[in-house]
């Protein structure tokens, strides 16, 4: 019996019929290499979810095994995001000193650089898939007001999606969305600077080019290739928000 990842991981979140669960486990008895890839990542759970209980109380939806499985899930996606975090917290620490002997018309860091940071994390990776139903939550809890992620149908585009994240300015959330031909886009919100707006504008980093709005709440940006921009300018879809 050939058993994919998908398998593997509900295996591991106790999502399988019984009779599935058996053949999953026959797999592994005769995969000791996959045996010992599928206990690591139990034990990194366990791990993971005894650091977290450990922290101040959140709401319980984020100790459940499954949330905890999705944030184990790309291990290598994370190690990268980690270190994305790092050297953005460094950067704004420098920049945040290195501001303090300068005129207040010199920026400390450009618009809606993290937003660019989780297209290039997670616009090639696989992510998580988030219903409507879930997304809608999310941003109830963590984004109060906030337009939420449009329907891109209309473009070709379908949400593949989402992910939380932590910024120093606050929760944020990527949504993913794909095309038939594997085009990507990535719709970022977090909080922004209600005594500071971010201007509507828009400026290229390499090969993405990135298009960011304020409602003086939140922050938004568009990521997609700078030869591609999939969609129209922000504005038109202000969307519904909660």
């Amino acid at each position: 019996m050939k058993v994919d990842e998908q398998q593997l991981h509900a295996f591991l979140d106790g999502e399988l019929a019984a009779a599935e669960r058996r053949q999953v486990q026959e797999y592994l008895d005769a995969h000791p290499h996959e045996a010992a890839r599928i206990a690591q990542f139990r034990a990194d759970a366990e791990t993971l979810r005894q650091t977290m209980l450990s922290l101040p109380p959140e709401p319980a939806t984020l100790f459940s095994p499954a949330a905890v499985r999705r944030s184990l899930r790309h291990q290598r996606r994370q190690r990268y995001a980690s270190v994305a975090m790092l050297l953005l917290a460094v950067s704004l620490g420098w920049g945040g000193g290195w501001l303090w002997h300068q005129p207040p018309s010199v920026p400390a860091e450009l618009p809606m650089r993290d937003a660019l940071e989780a297209y290039r994390l997670f616009s090639n990776e696989p992510v998580a898939h988030t219903g409507q139903q879930q997304l809608s939550d999310w941003f109830r809890q963590y984004f109060s007001g906030a337009a939420l992620p449009p329907l891109l149908e209309d473009y070709g585009l379908q949400r593949a999606g989402a992910e939380l994240m932590a910024t120093a300015d606050g929760p944020a959330a990527m949504v993913l969305y794909r095309g038939s031909g594997g085009e990507t886009l990535v719709y970022f919100v977090r909080p922004g600077n209600r005594h500071q707006p971010l201007p509507q504008g828009q400026r290229e980093e390499g090969a993405l080019l990135a298009r960011y709005w304020s409602d003086g709440r939140f922050n938004y940006a568009l990521v997609s290739p700078s030869d591609s921009p999939l969609v129209p300018v922000p504005g038109p879809f202000g969307g519904a928000t909660l």
